[in-house]
This record gives C-alpha cells, sequence and structure tokens, in this order.
C-alpha cells in the first residue's frame, strides 16, 4: 500500500473502534438508567411502608394513651368522695365521635344508636366511633339521660364527679348529642 494513502487508512482504523465503543457506551447508559429506576422505586415503596407502619402505631400509641388517661383520671377521682375534676383529653386519630354509655340507664339507646345497643351488652361503656368495635369499660360509671356522644375535633374537656362511689360524667367542651 502506498504511505500516501496508509495515513487515511490507519485514521480510518481508528475511527471503526471508536464508533463500536460508543454503541456499548450508550447499551451501558441504558442498564445504569433501568438499574437506577429500579433503585429509585424500591426506596419509594420502602419508605412509603415505613410511613405508613409509622403511622398505624402512632394511632394505636394515641389510643392507648387516651384510655389509659381515662382510667388513671377515673381512678383518682373514685379514691376521693365527694370530689370532682375537670380535664382535657386528645382524642385518638380517625375518632370522630366518643359515646359515654350508662349501663343501669341506657334511655333510648336501641332508637337513636342502635350499633352501639347491640355492642353495650358486651359490658362496655365508652366507644369510638366510627368504629364501635374500639370500645372500652369503666366501672361505676353513670351517664346524665342514659347516654352522652361527643364530637371530637382533636382534644376533649370532661368533668368527672365522685357521688356515692358513682363517676358521673359530664361534657364541658361540647353538648352531648342524641
Amino acid at each position: 500500500m502506498n504511505k500516501k494513502y496508509q495515513r487515511y487508512f490507519l485514521n480510518l482504523e481508528k475511527v471503526i473502534p471508536i464508533l463500536s465503543h460508543k454503541k456499548a457506551q450508550v447499551i451501558g447508559q441504558v442498564f445504569v438508567f433501568i438499574l437506577a429506576v429500579l433503585v429509585f422505586v424500591l426506596v419509594v415503596t420502602y419508605g412509603y411502608r415505613a410511613i405508613k407502619i409509622t403511622l398505624e402505631n402512632q394511632a394505636i400509641l394515641t389510643l392507648i394513651q387516651f384510655k389509659n388517661d381515662l382510667e388513671n383520671t377515673a381512678e383518682s377521682i373514685k379514691a376521693r368522695p365527694g370530689s370532682a375534676r375537670e380535664f382535657k383529653l386528645r382524642t385518638p386519630t380517625n375518632t370522630n365521635e366518643i359515646c359515654f354509655v350508662d349501663f343501669e340507664n341506657p334511655e333510648s339507646l336501641e332508637q337513636n344508636r342502635p350499633l352501639i345497643y347491640s355492642l353495650w351488652n358486651s359490658k362496655r361503656n365508652i366507644f369510638l366511633l366510627p368504629k364501635p368495635s374500639i370500645s372500652f369499660y369503666l366501672p361505676n360509671f353513670k351517664v346524665e339521660n342514659g347516654y352522652c356522644c361527643i364530637n371530637t375535633k382533636g382534644n376533649i374537656l370532661l368533668r368527672f364527679e365522685n357521688i356515692k362511689n358513682k363517676l358521673y360524667f359530664s361534657s364541658i367542651s361540647e353538648k352531648c348529642k342524641k
């Protein structure tokens, strides 16, 4: 081959591997992009699940704290006959209404609140709605007019009074609705 033309062929030989190398880079970039998207989806999914579990646990802890605060306040008032106390409770999340029911005097409960009435016989007298399955029992508990349901907006203000070893309930933050 002529030296004059050899220079052009050498350049061409150098150009061909570079072109094939660029195709490999494009394929490699596509693979890296797919891997990055996969990692992103996994991180977002894991983060969503972690946040969801944290919020569920927070709701459970708020419910437990509400129950414990209510029981502790009731016990402290029962220990002192003739005492009365007003207190503020933080209501659990996803609770629209709290119903307090008197076992001895469930006037018109069957007509106005049939779901609570059906659960009332299960020895429970405090119900958190919209899920009435979340309920518990507070002994020696009296409610004026048989029952009282209160709308909740984060916190409620209640009053308990000990009269003859019975715990009388009244709502301060909102009027009882039937």
